[in-house]
Order: structure tokens, then sequence, then C-alpha cells
């Protein structure tokens, strides 16, 4: 098969081949605004509490005590009063398939504490938006849910010096940037691809079929 008999073989298809390259440019283009996100997210939720650990009597003994804050037994304390309260799922889709570890386990990764010394610590809460179920929601509630965290905490090392308080300083929250796409410019540049992937496609179809039927006879 020379190139003349390729070029025939082109031009007498050519109507279907070109109605080939518009088909899968009109399925490319809509799939690709169908499955296309409408908007991103720029950066993380961050919610980010100062506190202070007063101690009344001055113990010369101090205390690890964001390390107390973060025993599995305060997570756990903290988990019993606070489900009560929130509606976890709203945060994490995968809530009520958690186990306790489950919890805690995911908990404890999305908290970082840090040391000023002079017993002021940060407590950082971090979350991606895009594994945030209901973004608005822990916007609302992230105060309350990280009192209910301090004040756990504050129990436990009571229980060790009752005369320790946890004092907030101050709280903060940073929202992720929520970014908006157009899609059409993006549907169309797909649609282009498409076209031209239709229009190989089909001529190597039809020049495959033309060679084979060379062959049969």
């Amino acid at each position: 098969m020379n190139v003349n008999e390729v070029k025939r073989i082109i031009m007498g298809k050519i109507g279907y081949i070109l109605l080939t390259g518009f088909v899968c440019a009109i399925i490319a283009a809509g799939y690709k605004y169908c499955f296309t996100p409408s908007f991103s997210y720029k950066g993380n939720f961050q919610y980010t509490r100062i506190i202070q650990i007063v101690d009344n009597k001055k113990t010369p003994a101090p205390l690890n005590y964001t390390g107390i804050i973060n025993t599995n037994s305060c997570y756990v304390e903290f988990f019993k009063t606070a489900e009560n309260v929130y509606d976890f799922a709203k945060i994490n889709s995968s809530w009520r398939g958690f186990n306790n570890q489950d919890k805690i386990n995911w908990f404890r990764k999305l908290i970082k504490f840090g040391n000023f010394r002079e017993d002021t610590y940060e407590i950082v809460f971090t979350m991606s938006p895009y594994s945030i179920t209901d973004l608005s929601y822990l916007n609302k509630n992230i105060s309350g849910v990280m009192d209910l965290f301090v004040k756990q905490g504050n129990q436990f090392i009571k229980k060790i010096k009752p005369d320790v308080e946890i004092k907030t300083v101050s709280a903060t929250i940073l929202m992720p940037v929520k970014v908006t796409h157009d899609k059409k410019p993006i549907a169309l540049k797909h649609a282009g691809y498409g076209f031209i992937a239709g229009i190989f496609l089909s001529m190597a179809t039809f020049i495959g079929v033309s060679f084979y039927k060379r062959i049969q006879e």
C-alpha cells in the first residue's frame, strides 16, 4: 500500500473521519467540563491557640504539660464529651467507621504543640480543605472543640498539680482561599485534543481495514 492509496482511502472516508473527530471533540469537552472542579483551594484550614500554664504554687519540678495533654487517656475523655456536642462526621466523613484508636490517631496528626518557654504554648490544628467534610461547620465550631480539648487537658494536669490552670492568651483561624475556575477554556482545549485524536484514530482504522481486506484477497 503506497502513499497514493492511503490518500485515496482517506479522501473516500473524509466525511466519516471528520464526523468521528467532532464526536470525539464533544465527548472530550463534555467529560472535562462535567468532571473538572469549578473551584480549588489555596492554603489549609488552620486554628491556632496560645495558652499559658499558670502554676499558682510555683512548684519547683515542672511537668511536660503538652505531653500530658497528648496522652491517649486525655484524648479518650475528650472525645467522650466532644462527641455529645459536635458532629465529627461533618469534619471527617470516615468518622463513624473509626474506633477509639483511629480517632486518637487522626486528631493527634492534626495537632501540633509549640513551646515559647515561660510555660507558654502554642496549639495548632491544621487540616487540608480537601479532607474536610463541611468547611463552614468546622470554621463555626473549631473554637468550641478546642475549648473542650484544652479543658480536658487542664483536668488531667490538675490530677497531678491541683493548683495549675490553663489560660488562653489568644486564638486565630486561618481559612483557605477559595479560587473559582472558568471551565470553558479547559473544555475547549480538550475538545481540540479530542478532535485530533478522533481524526487519527478513524484514519488508522480505515487504513487498517483496507489493508486487512487486501491481504484477504
